[in-house]
């Protein structure tokens, strides 16, 4: 059955629903995947192995410069963005994809699931416990030293990251492995201890994407190909509930917003060419990175076009960042909206208007605006996105027929939209959308 005619089925075809959805879980834990079996026991504390192991570390620890020991402290940090943004560029932040910092995030829950009751397992002592010689020069750990969390978790997410953009394959793996010595230079882990980390972490990556993580992804991954014009005014006939309740089409909902955001109709993009504002609506989440840097959000005021740093009357939505991240105009917005009516001017106005364009333009990326999912059995016919922690909730009855087709692991719409995403993707790339439909 084709992902469009789901869609519709899902959205027009349902009882609806109330319900609850609890907190995100490890999409693994040791009951789907138990790795003590796969893992060689560690060396022995006291053992000549464990002795040669320590002379190694106490090696890399008086080679290292200062300059590499603060990067090993930095690196302490767990995220894929801490891993990879060195690889993956100033734009792969947290804040331009939402919903890949979501999975992510679930990714390293993995980790602590899968890993944590191996560390207790073998129950492998720290080298800087083991040896006064070997110093921790980043922040110490009290878990078990065997497998490295860091290794595992870097590997999972290097082996994953790589399948999301294969071009970058080969600086990916190189920045994991630099992580993972990070490890050794701060006294934390032995030679060892990365090596058992890197067959966890290749252990649960093959794993997830078995199971079809990588469909849940792919909305997210730097795509530099545009969803077609046809597909997207197939995509715009779903219908979607609007803030107050009301059913409109997904293109009527779209052309108001990309009007609201622009005062346009349709948009002239430098080696892409001309989009109308359905076709521009379906491709902001499905290319964030592209979006977030065309300058499309529309600023009247030559005061907030400074503040902004911009010229002329058309800003991106990564204008409104500082280098740090942080929003330029929270302050002034903060003080506007405090103001009565009657005593806001014109650049209060204005700064309301455009913080409301900012809003909106960051619920157009992350899906959170198209309500095109009626949730089961809901007693006051609430609509959810595929962002909405609702949207994980698993289907049930006899819904669970259409996972004959789809085959999800999880059969909840977030699964679901990631799917026709990753379709969508494929037929962008391809020129075949016939699954997608």
């Amino acid at each position: 059955m084709k992902l469009i005619k789901q869609f519709q089925f899902l959205c027009l075809g349902l009882a609806f629903a109330t319900g609850s959805y609890s907190a995100e879980l490890p999409y693994l834990t040791t009951h789907q995947l138990d790795i003590i079996p796969f893992m060689p026991a560690p060396v022995a504390n006291g053992s000549a192995e464990d002795k040669e192991q320590q002379a190694q570390i106490l090696v890399v620890q008086r080679a290292a410069s200062a300059e590499r020991i603060a990067l090993a402290n930095k690196d302490a940090e767990e995220t894929v963005f801490a891993m990879f943004s060195s690889v993956m560029g100033a734009n792969f932040t947290p804040a331009n994809l939402p919903l890949s910092n979501r999975i992510f995030d679930r990714i390293g829950e993995t980790e602590d699931a899968v890993v944590d009751p191996v560390k207790k397992y073998f129950g492998r002592t720290r080298p800087f416990v083991n040896n006064s010689e070997i110093k921790a020069l980043v922040k110490p750990s009290t878990s078990g030293s065997y497998p490295s969390g860091h290794t595992s978790r870097s590997t999972m997410m290097a082996i994953i990251l790589s399948k999301m953009v294969p071009e970058k394959r080969a600086a990916i793996f190189e920045r994991a492995n630099d992580y993972a010595q990070s490890r050794i230079i701060g006294g934390m882990h032995y030679p060892q201890d990365l090596e058992a980390g890197r067959r966890a972490g290749s252990a649960m990556a093959a794993t997830l994407l078995l199971i079809g993580l990588s469909s849940n992804i792919y909305a997210q991954t730097e795509v530099t190909i545009h969803v077609s014009a046809d597909q997207a005014e197939k995509f715009g006939k779903l219908v979607t509930q609007t803030f107050d309740g009301r059913f409109e089409p997904v293109n009527t909902l779209a052309f108001d917003v990309m009007h609201k955001l622009s005062r346009k109709d349709e948009f002239s993009l430098d080696g892409v060419g001309k989009m109308r504002a359905m076709q521009a609506f379906m491709d902001m989440p499905l290319n964030p990175m592209f979006w977030k840097g065309q300058k499309i959000i529309y600023i009247k005021e030559k005061s907030v076009q400074d503040l902004l740093g911009i010229t002329g009357k058309y800003a991106s939505f990564n204008d409104f960042f500082t280098d740090k991240g942080e929003y330029k105009i929270r302050a002034f917005a903060e003080t506007s909206f405090r103001k009565k009516q009657s005593e806001q001017n014109a650049f209060d106005k204005e700064i309301i208007k455009i913080d409301e364009r900012a809003n909106i333009c960051m619920m157009v990326f992350n899906g959170s605006m198209l309500k095109i999912f009626p949730l089961q059995n809901s007693k006051n016919n609430l609509w959810v996105s595929w962002d909405d922690t609702l949207a994980q909730k698993p289907l049930s009855g006899n819904l669970k027929i259409l996972n004959e087709d789809l085959q999800l692991r999880d059969f909840n719409y977030n699964s679901i939209m990631g799917y026709y995403m990753q379709e969508v993707y494929k037929g962008a790339k391809y020129g075949n959308y016939s699954q997608a439909e």
